[in-house]
């Protein structure tokens, strides 16, 4: 497409030449021949620094903010007054605007974002939609008929740049995928990396302390978040609807401030998708919701009790659900599955196969293969709310002693590292610290942030402090008891360690599986 054509209609200071135009890029190392190069300002780095490399590199024309000097006469220049804004619009022309072609979901929360979107795919797949899921362990579409194609690998973003988001969100439709579910993280929406996806409907899972580092206070990361529910509830041109949760506080918040339609789900009565009752189970959790809104694409006006029998005319009705993710915390997890499906129209009984038809997330909750008489989990949990629930989930499998070993992500917020060494000594029988991802800071300084916070009189719990993952695994399993849980905490499905500046192979699950075959 020409960058003519691009730029059409969009706020322009300034514009010279014209290019055919290939891709988007905004990392001068990645910048391939035809490609524009937009500079854009961020917290660490000014692209517009690097037009020279770009250009280098073979950039056919070059976007800017700022006036730009010593550009050669013959390369295509346009600026900008907000070239961020401008990005995600040229980004949705050159692709196509795929998702005005999909029904596309996006799910944000500091927890349960994965799991949730798993499970929406599947029950997408089970209503015969065949549906690409892009989030952190990586992007595939699942078609009805059981096969899978994969796009992306697990990266570092859970959601990708606004302009590689469109190219695969563009495949994927290539591709036959008439439905995505996205993971949508506070930073991708802060960066605005989502801005230009037609979301049909928004899912708030939950808001509890994280990424204080890059937000800086609680109300920012809310804000953040919200961004889902209004600017790019408006931003779509299409019927929102958002599923949110209120039985958290901040989910009551988001569901006054939301557009569009809100359909609000928990355990709280006034919730449209409340659960009534629930089972938990060592091979199932099961759950029964009271609904009205399994028929209809219109919500209530506004949260409120349902009545017996009736919602506004439309029939209430109890079913039971189960899925085979036993931890309690999935409860919510299927419950906002659920909710954000049927605001979709999508039939209950899609529903039930699509939760029925999940088995496994990939490091969450995730039971390591090993035979032994104690047993290993391996659980993505790094927020001091995480950690709570999957050790409250640890110790419902009754245990005959439950130890978490887990550490704290370098270079991220600091201040959640002393209440994660309390909730781990106030719900753990044993405790070991060791490192997460350490990334560029001194991993026996993050440990003693972490030692700091457990109580004086629980510190006999912390049975070791070792910064070296491997020796640390190794030690849980070669101590354990019979019928001990042992949970490896933080990294989850990570095929890797961030050490400095380094991706160094790690597996939780595989090092668990050789420390289990070489026990004493």
């Amino acid at each position: 497409m020409r960058l003519s054509e691009l730029i059409h209609g969009l706020p322009i200071l300034e514009a010279r030449g014209d290019a055919e135009i290939r891709g988007v890029c905004v990392d001068s190392r990645r910048v391939q021949p035809g490609d524009l190069f937009v500079a854009l300002v961020g917290r660490q780095q000014d692209g517009h620094r690097f037009i020279g490399d770009a250009i280098q590199r073979g950039a056919a024309a070059v976007m800017a903010q700022a006036p730009v000097e010593r550009l050669a006469n013959d390369m295509p220049f346009v600026r900008a007054p907000d070239t961020r804004d401008a990005l995600w619009r040229i980004a949705q022309r050159l692709y196509g605007d795929p998702t005005q072609h999909m029904l596309t979901v996006g799910v944000t929360g500091t927890n349960g974002k994965t799991t949730t979107t798993h499970m929406l795919q599947k029950i997408l797949v089970a209503w015969g939609k065949p549906t690409v899921l892009i989030g952190t362990l990586g992007a595939w579409i699942e078609y009805p008929d059981g096969r899978r194609e994969t796009l992306a690998q697990e990266g570092e973003f859970t959601t990708p740049e606004v302009y590689q988001l469109q190219a695969l969100l563009q495949q994927a439709y290539t591709l036959g995928a008439q439905a995505a579910v996205m993971e949508v993280s506070s930073h991708a929406l802060d960066q605005r990396r989502a801005d230009g996806v037609r979301f049909d409907g928004g899912v708030f899972t939950n808001l509890t302390q994280d990424h204080l580092d890059y937000h800086g206070t609680m109300e920012a990361y809310a804000a953040a978040k919200l961004r889902l529910f209004t600017d790019l509830a408006e931003q779509s041109g299409k019927l929102f609807r958002a599923a949110i949760n209120i039985d958290d506080a901040w989910g009551r918040q988001f569901a006054a401030k939301a557009k569009g339609a809100v359909y609000t789900y928990g355990e709280n009565e006034c919730a449209l998708v409340q659960a009534t009752r629930v089972e938990y189970g060592q091979d199932a959790l099961r759950f029964w919701i009271r609904t009205a809104i399994h028929s209809t694409l219109t919500p209530a006006p506004s949260p409120k009790p349902l009545g017996e029998g009736d919602a506004g005319g439309e029939r209430v009705v109890e079913r039971q659900l189960h899925t085979a993710l036993i931890a309690p915390y999935n409860l919510y997890n299927a419950l906002a599955a659920t909710t954000a499906a049927l605001s979709l129209g999508i039939p209950l009984e899609s529903v039930q196969r699509g939760l029925a038809n999940l088995s496994q997330v990939p490091g969450r909750f995730e039971r390591a293969p090993i035979d032994a008489d104690y047993t290993v989990i391996v659980d993505f949990a790094h927020t001091p709310d995480a950690l709570a629930r999957v050790l409250h989930a640890g110790r419902l499998l009754n245990p005959t002693r439950l130890t978490v070993l887990f550490g704290c992500g370098g270079d991220r917020d600091a201040t959640k590292r002393p209440i994660m060494g309390r909730i781990a000594a106030e719900l753990a029988d044993r405790v070991i610290l060791t490192s997460d991802n350490p990334r560029t800071e001194e991993p026996n300084q993050i440990l003693q942030q972490i030692f700091a916070g457990v109580p004086e009189d629980l510190r006999a719990r912390v049975a070791l402090v070792e910064p070296d993952r491997r020796r640390a695994i190794e030690y849980a399993l070669h101590t354990a008891q019979a019928g001990e849980l042992i949970l490896l905490a933080g990294k989850g499905h990570e095929p890797y360690q961030i050490v400095g500046n380094e991706k160094l192979p790690f597996s939780d699950i595989e090092v668990a599986k050789e420390a289990a075959g070489a026990k004493p």
